[in-house]
């Protein structure tokens, strides 16, 4: 297979793009959120510009220089899905939502997750619509990325690594997860004031405790893949393509 570009990554910023030798080389620009808002070449002439509104659809674009990361510095696979590819979950700019639920709504999540909310309203109070399992970052564009489809985070001033990514994906799911068993067993608990002392209404709520532990354990164990593919192909790449690293 012949490759038609060469990337180069430094620090989970795309820098620059050499294309049949490294004298054709492209040099990307960002914006604090990480958007792509122009290349310029060697000369240091700008070869093409970017404007998007808040969620990331397209204002006016100009140069001819074909190119496929832009808003937030993602993947945009415009002529195959017009949709970005965010890698858990595919992102619709046009209606500022995911194609796709949450992953964890997927799997039998969403009864203890109503069960939770209903428990403790107080969790949600101050970001309601993370209810919703196909928002984009709360609706928060302006200062909230979601590069990998999974959690929201503020884009920092110094932008994380794809490694460091990894690192705040797993420890993000492993909160989620300690959350959802606290919920669980908080479930269990109302169950069994409910139900009493009856025998055969405790087994009841014994085997909704053991099915809420195993969506919730299925879920763990899905993001978790979700976030060993963010290092596998993001990480790998990194390496690859720093200069200086062979």
């Amino acid at each position: 297979m012949d490759l038609q570009y060469k990337y180069i990554y430094a620090n989970g910023f795309l820098l620059a793009r050499y294309d049949s030798s490294p004298a054709d080389t492209h040099y990307y620009h960002h914006d604090g959120l990480g958007s792509i808002m122009g290349l310029t070449n060697e000369s240091g002439n700008v070869e093409q510009s970017y404007f998007y509104d808040e969620f990331g659809n397209s204002l006016a674009s100009y140069g001819s220089v074909s190119n496929h990361y832009l808003y937030t510095g993602q993947e945009y696979d415009g002529s195959i899905t017009g949709l970005y590819n965010l890698r858990a979950r595919y992102y619709d700019m046009s209606i500022g939502r995911f194609v796709s639920e949450d992953p964890i709504t997927k799997i039998g999540l969403s009864d203890c997750l109503t069960h939770a909310y209903e428990s403790s309203p107080s969790l949600w109070a101050d970001q309601p619509q993370r209810i919703n399992a196909f928002i984009y970052v709360a609706n928060n564009p302006m200062n909230w990325i979601d590069p990998g489809g999974l959690f929201m985070f503020r884009s920092p001033k110094i932008p994380l690594s794809v490694c460091d990514l990894y690192l705040l994906c797993m420890r993000k799911t492993s909160e989620s997860y300690n959350r959802y068993l606290s919920f669980c067993v908080r479930r269990y608990q109302d169950c069994l004031l409910k139900r009493k002392c009856n025998q055969d209404r405790s087994k009841l709520c014994a085997n909704r405790l053991i099915n809420c532990i195993e969506n919730a354990l299925s879920a763990y164990n899905l993001m978790r893949w979700h976030c060993w593919s963010v290092w596998w192909f993001g990480c790998k790449m990194e390496e690859a393509y720093v200069p200086g690293i062979s």
